[in-house]
């Protein structure tokens, strides 16, 4: 399956996740503003190999592919984001990151608005999920701004140093979508 791709002149989401990629996301990961948005820990050099590489074996995967595209604004990365399908229940998860430098400028909304048109309108799916910690109130934020209610919390689930944290799943149905303005 190709990856679809979307083309804009100042934000928005740009190529697919390509193998040069890594030392951009390696440079953000190392962040202390974006590393505090993830338990203690858990972002090493390794762990952030093992995520960039997974990400390119699943792009092939046929006929439900896990989608991975880089945030771009005005021709330069920001971050990135990632759509996986799930044919037998004709749903989808999204997930996304951005370089801290780059936070609060709308580059992670209007990448969620394309990437909600592409998985409602051209791949139909009945809905579409998100999991966040429930602690990251940015993301929160965010994924009410586009359109998702929260479906549902798994208190304490996850842990987070000393204390643990909760794991929340918003989503959006496509009769959701399809009825904004």
């Amino acid at each position: 399956t190709r990856q679809p791709r979307f083309g804009f002149k100042s934000r928005g989401l740009g190529d697919v996740y390509k193998r040069q990629d890594l030392e951009f996301v390696q440079r953000y990961w190392k962040d202390e503003r974006f590393q505090s948005f993830y338990p203690p820990g858990r972002l090493s050099p390794q762990h952030c190999i093992e995520v960039h590489e997974d990400a390119l074996t699943k792009m092939n995967s046929y006929p439900w592919p896990t989608f991975h595209w880089i945030i771009e604004a005005e021709g330069d990365p920001v971050g990135r984001y990632r759509a996986s399908l799930s044919q037998r229940r004709n749903t989808g998860s999204i997930g996304y990151e951005l370089s801290p430098d780059h936070w609060g400028q709308g580059y992670a909304l209007a990448a969620t608005q394309l990437v909600m048109k592409y998985l409602f309108e051209e791949r139909r799916l009945h809905a579409v999920h998100a999991w966040v910690y429930g602690n990251n109130d940015r993301s929160k934020n965010l994924l009410t701004k586009a359109g998702f209610t929260l479906d549902g919390s798994m208190r304490d689930k996850c842990p987070w140093g000393d204390s643990r944290v909760d794991d929340l799943i918003f989503g959006q149905l496509r009769r959701e979508w399809l009825a904004k303005p």
